[in-house]
């Protein structure tokens, strides 16, 4: 009797995540048809975006050496991210936290995407630095890429399997923050092997994306995320 309510016990524990929101499956079907399409307009795709993101190398340096993705290929693979993103912050804090949590949370890895792509534009404009914001571009979006394959792996892992969200809650955001924390050097190397000034790469970062982070979680989060995690 004892083995019989165990292993009911076990089986009721696997339709906490594999039962979920059909939308779910759907959006993580559509993930691997992005990556799909993207590996078909380019089969390298996925090995060009490795390489942009952890080869400390100019892009002239990459394009010479025949690394040059495609543009539908990257527009796939953005297409991704985005998706994944979005789902896995909903499924982490929103699904089961409605009433308490705030929806915008959802659109925050995107948002933060946009608005880096945004600030490397206009600060490349503002300085006359065209070349490095094209480079910083180039290779934000690669690194993003990157990103979304890393998530749908982890979505894969913690979604089917019954595990506790806070761990994945924990894992999510570590992975996330050392992404951001990678593309911090390598902007820092592109801005150095472009010859500028320690200063100014201090005063960009810390006056357009740090400082940002913080008032978007002070506003946004307000204990609500670190209540979850802890």
């Amino acid at each position: 009797m004892f083995e019989n309510n165990q292993l009911i016990q076990q089986m009721e524990l696997i339709p906490r995540y594999t039962n979920g929101s059909s939308w779910l499956v759907f959006f993580l079907f559509l993930c691997v048809v992005f990556i799909a399409l993207a590996r078909l307009v380019q089969q390298s795709i996925l090995r060009i975006a490795v390489q942009n993101t952890f080869f400390f190398e100019t892009q002239d340096d990459q394009i010479g050496k025949g690394v040059r993705p495609n543009n539908l290929s990257r527009l796939f693979m953005s297409l991704q991210f985005v998706t994944i993103s979005c789902m896995f912050v909903y499924w982490l804090f929103v699904k089961n936290n409605a009433n308490s949590m705030n929806p915008l949370i959802i659109i925050i890895p995107v948002g933060y995407l946009l608005y880096q792509l945004f600030t490397s534009f206009i600060a490349g404009n503002l300085t006359g630095q065209k070349k490095i914001a094209q480079e910083e571009i180039y290779f934000t979006l690669a690194l993003y890429h990157v990103l979304g394959l890393a998530f749908l792996m982890e979505f894969f892992l913690f979604y089917f399997q019954a595990g506790s969200k806070e761990t994945a809650g924990k894992i999510v955001v570590i992975t996330y923050a050392l992404f951001l924390a990678f593309r911090i050097i390598r902007s820092v190397f592109l801005g150095l092997s472009s010859k500028v000034s320690w200063y100014y790469i201090i005063l960009y970062f810390w006056t357009l994306e740090i400082l940002p982070i913080l008032i978007v979680i002070k506003l946004l989060f307000n204990g609500e995320m670190s209540g979850i995690i802890d």
